[in-house]
């Protein structure tokens, strides 16, 4: 009688409550990974003496990155996130 039950209850991940859980975790992981990847390509970009950098300009570079970031991900802008939640909803 208890499998009964089970069977007929839905998977968890099918509520629409979790699917949101899911859809804001999956944005966060895909914004972290545009931000981190924002990140690695400064790290590239050599230094120059007449550029006017301070560290002012290094924290609102950032902040602006991890804008970017989130806007991105938030306009599905690399699909990371549809791929994770896809996998994470799927029927097991």
């Amino acid at each position: 009688m208890d499998t009964a039950i089970r069977k007929t209850q839905a998977p968890p991940s099918s509520t629409p409550d979790m699917q949101e859980k899911i859809r804001e975790a999956a944005e966060g992981l895909e914004a972290l990974f545009i931000s981190m990847m924002f990140e690695a390509m400064r790290k590239t970009v050599p230094k120059n003496d007449l550029d006017c950098e301070s560290p002012a300009t290094e924290i609102y570079r950032n902040m602006l990155d991890r804008e970017i970031a989130d806007k991105s991900a938030h306009q599905k802008g690399f699909g990371l996130a549809e791929q994770i939640v896809a996998y994470l909803s799927r029927d097991k």
